[in-house]
C-alpha cells in the first residue's frame, strides 16, 4: 500500500469519540486478508474494534483460505473456508471480520444455513458491525 493513501477504518477510527456504542459482550475474529502477508486495513480494523465496549477481539491464525470460493465454488474452495470456520467456533468466535472484500465473499459464499455443512459463526464487514453496534438513540423509532 502506498504510504500517502489512508484506508477507510483509518479515516473512522477518529470520529468513534462522538459515538456511542451497545456492551455487546462478543468475540470477534480478524481474518487477515489471504492475498497480503499483512493488509493495509488490518491495524485499522483492529484500532476500530478495540473502541467498542464489550468487544473481544481474536486474532485467527492466518491461513490460506483460497478466495476461490466465489470464482470457482467447489468442494476444495468450500473446505478452506469450513476451515477458518473451525478455527472460529474452536476460539469462541461468534463473528469473523475479514479485512478482505475477498475473504468476506469466498466465506459468504461457502458457508450458508442448509449447507452440507454449516457454521453458526457470523461473517460480516467492519462497517455492518459497527452500524450494528451503535446504541439506539432513546424516542428512536
Amino acid at each position: 500500500t502506498h504510504p500517502d493513501i489512508l484506508t477507510l477504518p483509518t479515516q473512522i477510527v477518529d470520529t468513534f469519540s462522538r459515538l456511542s456504542f451497545d456492551n455487546l459482550a462478543i468475540r470477534v475474529g480478524i481474518h487477515r486478508s489471504c492475498s497480503s502477508e499483512d493488509s493495509a486495513f488490518f491495524e485499522p480494523i483492529l484500532a476500530i474494534l478495540d473502541q467498542i465496549p464489550g468487544c473481544e477481539v481474536v486474532e485467527l491464525e492466518p491461513m490460506e483460505c483460497g478466495a476461490t470460493g466465489w470464482c470457482h465454488p467447489d468442494a476444495s474452495a468450500r473446505e478452506k473456508a469450513l476451515l477458518v470456520f473451525g478455527q472460529a467456533e474452536e476460539s469462541g468466535v461468534d463473528i469473523i471480520i475479514p479485512t478482505s472484500a475477498d475473504c468476506l465473499t469466498h466465506l459468504r459464499t461457502c458457508n450458508f444455513p442448509g449447507a452440507w455443512k454449516y457454521s453458526s459463526v457470523e461473517t460480516m464487514d467492519i462497517y455492518s458491525f459497527v452500524i450494528r453496534s451503535l446504541k439506539e438513540e432513546e424516542g428512536r423509532e
